[in-house]
C-alpha cells in the first residue's frame, strides 16, 4: 500500500485529502482519493470489470449501478431504519448521568470508523453482497 495524506484546504490542522493505491491479498489492485474540503457533495467506490462496472456509495442511500456497455441497471438501496438509534441514546444517557460510555468503546468507535469498519460501510458491503446471491449482481469481471 502507498498512501499520501496532506491539508490542501487549511481550514483546519487535521489532514483534509487522502490518495491511496495498494494490492489486495487474492491480486487485485485498488485505489482511492478522499478529499474532505472539495467543492461538492460526491461519494462513490466503482468496480471495474473487463465487461462492465458495479458503481454504489458507503455513506449515501443511492441506487448501486451496474453498467455493461451501454446498459445501466440501478438496485434500489435505502438507509437501515435506527441505524444511529442506539449510538445516540448511548449518548443521552451519559448526558443525563444514567450510564456511563467506556473509554474504550470511544476509542474502537473512532477506529473502526478510521479503518473503514464504519457501520454503514458494512451495511452497505451486506447489501452489495446479498444482491450477489440472489444473482441480481451479475460477474462483471
Amino acid at each position: 500500500m502507498r498512501a499520501f495524506a496532506g491539508n490542501q484546504a487549511g481550514a483546519y490542522r487535521p489532514e483534509d485529502i487522502v490518495a491511496a493505491t495498494y494490492r489486495f491479498a487474492s491480486g487485485v489492485y485498488g485505489s482511492g482519493a478522499w478529499c474532505y474540503a472539495a467543492d461538492f457533495d460526491e461519494e462513490y467506490n466503482e468496480i471495474i470489470g473487463a465487461t462492465g462496472r458495479i458503481r454504489f456509495s458507503t455513506s449515501q442511500p443511492v441506487p448501486i449501478r451496474i453498467l455493461r456497455g451501454d446498459a445501466v441497471e440501478e438496485l434500489p438501496v435505502g438507509d437501515p431504519e435506527h441505524v444511529h438509534q442506539p449510538l445516540i441514546q448511548t449518548i443521552v444517557d451519559e448526558l443525563n448521568g444514567q450510564r456511563q460510555v467506556p473509554e474504550h468503546g470511544r476509542v474502537r468507535c473512532a477506529h473502526r470508523a478510521r479503518d473503514g469498519r464504519d457501520p454503514r460501510r458494512i451495511s452497505r458491503t451486506v447489501l452489495l453482497r446479498d444482491h450477489a446471491r440472489q444473482g441480481r449482481l451479475a460477474a462483471i469481471a
